[in-house]
């Protein structure tokens, strides 16, 4: 038995009471929210990579013990509880996470997953909270075609969420394109829900017609629906909506992007369109005739940092990534296509903008707009010494 660590666990570094500890998060929700380990398991759970007997962690961790006796018993037992807890891979895990999947897959709502965690569960809590966010509306002059908002946590990026979303007019049109990130999407370029979405402030329906039209095409161009299940790339946009239109009839197409870079025969525009043309054009299709629909995008821009697999901290690599999110951000007011391929070949990865897959769909479905910036950040996560950039659009017509 060779222990190995769960990939899609986020283990992070927390200060509490004068003493570290790792803090656990779980896209699954298998690991209860909040759970602590002593930061000495950081470099013990490091070594579980699936390489490593038994016996080789007893001799490592008691050379890291400075010879202290441990016995095979004992790592074994440690072993055990950690998988227990479903933080090691194993039957336990795996059967745990197939019957997640299956109640999420029978069931016909997508539940808000992060309720409570990352925002108030209470419906006037959650109230209180946005409308502290929000400035005061004004109802805007040209029609709005899209929004480009963050996904980061609400509390980091409150105020850009607020510009945005403040621009709203009174009246939302029936039909919302919502898209998103999947940050669990290890395959795949689209993930279709047609589920309604349950928000603390009531309910969001499906735009059925439209999610079964687009999620027609096969695999690896859309797949399986189940990682909108934890996602909060779409449910924080949801959050909004149902506060602003309480009592409107609205429905939405939520639409997850996976890994399309990994797809692409090279990083041009040309083999973007090879790879995902088809469903583009079904795009286009659905705004043709439905020409008042809203898009709305959850994105976030660079993330920079050892958190995100870089040698150096973010400070260092701040102002080239500056610079990168300035040209995309350019590109993407302009409608610039070409330019915004140009900074993604230039780049080739370094920035890890998880928003990039969204922002070109984007660029092909919308014609025509102009854009107003309302707003760019950089937040830097002091614990990983670490950042991420994100910014807060509107395209009118």
């Amino acid at each position: 038995m060779n222990p190995r660590l769960r990939k899609d666990l986020e283990l992070l570094p927390l200060r509490l009471k004068g003493e570290n500890y790792v803090l656990v998060r779980d896209p699954w929700g298998l690991v209860p929210e909040g759970r602590l380990l002593p930061f000495s398991f950081l470099r013990l759970v490091s070594l579980m990579d699936g390489t490593r007997s038994l016996r080789d962690l007893q001799l490592r961790i008691m050379e890291d013990m400075g010879g202290t006796l441990v016995t095979l018993e004992e790592v074994e037992s440690m072993v055990k509880k950690l998988e227990k807890e479903y933080i090691l891979e194993g039957s336990a895990y795996e059967q745990a996470k197939q019957d997640l999947i299956q109640q999420y897959l029978e069931s016909p709502l997508r539940r808000p997953f992060n309720a409570g965690k990352s925002y108030p569960e209470d419906p006037d809590e959650l109230r209180k909270f946005l409308e502290g966010l929000l400035p005061e509306r004004q109802e805007p002059s040209k029609r709005i075609k899209a929004l480009i908002a963050p996904h980061i946590d609400l509390r980091v990026g409150g105020r850009t969420y607020g510009e945005v979303y403040g621009r709203l007019p009174s009246s939302p049109p029936q039909r919302i394109v919502v898209l998103g990130v999947g940050h669990q999407m290890d395959q795949g370029l689209f993930s279709i829900s047609k589920k309604d979405f349950l928000t603390p402030f009531g309910l969001l329906k499906n735009w059925k017609e439209a999610s079964e039209y687009v999620s027609s095409l096969n695999e690896p161009v859309v797949v399986s629906e189940v990682f909108h299940r934890s996602e909060h790339s779409i449910e924080f946009q949801t959050l909004f909506l149902r506060y602003l239109y309480p009592e409107e009839e609205i429905e939405i197409l939520p639409v997850l992007f996976g890994p399309v870079s990994a797809y692409l025969r090279e990083g041009t525009r040309e083999a973007y369109l090879e790879l995902c043309g088809d469903f583009i054009q079904r795009f286009l299709e659905i705004i043709k005739q439905y020409q008042d629909t809203w898009i709305i995008a959850g994105i976030d821009l660079s993330h920079i940092g050892p958190k995100f697999g870089d040698p150096y901290p973010a400070a260092v690599l701040e102002p080239n990534t500056r610079e990168h999110d300035k040209r995309i951000i350019s590109a993407v007011s302009q409608g610039d296509r070409d330019s915004f391929w140009e900074s993604f070949a230039r780049s080739e990865g370094r920035y890890k903008v998880c928003g990039f897959a969204t922002l070109a769909l984007l660029l092909e479905i919308l014609k025509d707009y102009n854009a107003e910036l309302l707003g760019y950040e950089l937040w830097h996560e002091a614990a990983t010494q670490s950042a991420v950039s994100f910014m807060g659009m509107v395209c009118y017509e």
